[in-house]
């Protein structure tokens, strides 16, 4: 068992990217404007990932030399060795993170978050945000709905709604940034699927459980100019549940938003189904 786990520790470490470098993410912070709402939001996300990435390089190097006897076996440490031979993620690392059922897309997910928020301070911000990237979605949203509403004279933040439009691109296709609002990308359906041929939600094919959704955008409108011309199914997104907070006050403390999506059918029948979108693959 301890094998298994050392060789997975040495797998990981290797794998592991290194730390943020603060002097980088001033320097960019200052290049994009430090102020801006998305960017706080983008600042706030380097920090939890940096708590991520600090307990997971810890954990790995502890456990190898617990395992060698250089140190104390301590209960947490314990406890981290036992997940990782199960291929769960360790309770050190789920403090003030993400869930996951396995480590290893536990793992895969950190990687992923790092690489957005590396070429973030390399290259600026992206065209197309990869929305389960974000352990706050929440405020990234509400971010770029006051910067919608600073940029236009005379809007409050309180009058402003958000306004959502599925496209018919992919990630790659996105070339330019919309001028108001975001492009976002990494959402699923459940319990249905989206043609791009009829820009709708249409059902899916047999056995076809999760089918994945084009780039939306997302913008934010003053509540008096919010009109559309088509029926809408008021569409929940939700990220993986964590069954650490079963039993809080929050009926869904894993629902993000929910964003209107077009229909060619009654609304009621998606909402019988069950339709949501989820930021990731299914389980």
């Amino acid at each position: 068992r301890e094998d298994v786990v050392t060789e997975m520790c040495i797998d990981l470490l290797a794998k592991l990217p290194k730390d943020f470098s603060k002097e980088e993410i001033k320097q960019c912070l200052n290049r994009i404007g430090i102020t801006k709402p998305i960017n706080v939001c983008f600042r706030q996300e380097v920090d939890v990932l940096q708590v991520s990435l600090r307990a997971v390089r810890q954990t790995l190097k502890d456990l190898q030399l617990a395992i060698a006897g250089t140190i104390v076996m301590s209960d947490a440490l314990a406890d981290a060795l036992n997940a990782m031979f199960q291929a769960k993620v360790p309770q050190l690392w789920l403090k003030g993170a993400w869930y996951s059922p396995t480590v290893g897309v536990w793992f895969q997910v950190l990687i992923s978050r790092y690489e957005q928020w590396e070429r973030w301070t390399r290259g600026g911000r992206p065209k197309s945000y990869w929305l389960p990237g974000f352990s706050n979605g929440q405020g990234f949203l509400t971010a770029m709905l006051q910067e919608v509403s600073r940029s236009r004279s005379g809007w409050a933040l309180d009058d402003v709604v958000m306004f959502t439009e599925v496209t018919k691109f992919e990630e790659s296709d996105v070339k330019e940034a919309p001028v108001d609002g975001i492009y976002v990308h990494g959402l699923y359906l459940e319990g249905a699927a989206w043609s791009k041929k009829e820009n709708t939600i249409v059902d899916a094919p047999p056995k076809v459980l999760i089918a994945p959704l084009p780039v939306m955008y997302i913008t934010g409108v003053l509540k008096s100019q919010k009109k559309v011309d088509y029926q809408t199914y008021e569409c929940p997104v939700y990220f993986r549940f964590d069954p650490r907070k079963r039993g809080m006050t929050a009926a869904q403390p894993n629902f993000m938003f929910a964003p209107e999506i077009r229909t060619a059918e009654p609304p009621m029948k998606w909402i019988l189904r069950g339709v949501a979108l989820l930021t990731y693959p299914g389980d």
